[in-house]
């Protein structure tokens, strides 16, 4: 008799590869390279910059691939 118990991060099953990956605010501005600060000013402010999402009126998320598209499209050839 297996007497191990299944927790339930196994039996939960893996994401699919058909969602997006997102990230919340603080993540985000990390992999933008600014502030948190300066990371909200530029969602309010920029009519460019990617909308967030909003899970819940507490839980907002941006969607990685229109940051890193939006963060590429900034960048001036020099």
């Amino acid at each position: 008799m297996n007497s191990r118990k299944t927790t339930r991060a196994q039996k939960a099953e893996p994401p699919t590869a058909t969602f997006a990956q997102s990230v919340r605010a603080k993540q985000a501005s990390k992999l933008l390279g600014v502030g948190l600060s300066t990371f909200w000013r530029w969602a309010k402010e920029r009519p460019d910059f990617p909308k967030p999402r909003h899970l819940s009126p507490r839980c907002t998320i941006f969607d990685v691939d229109e940051l890193l598209a939006w963060r590429d499209a900034q960048q001036v050839i020099a």
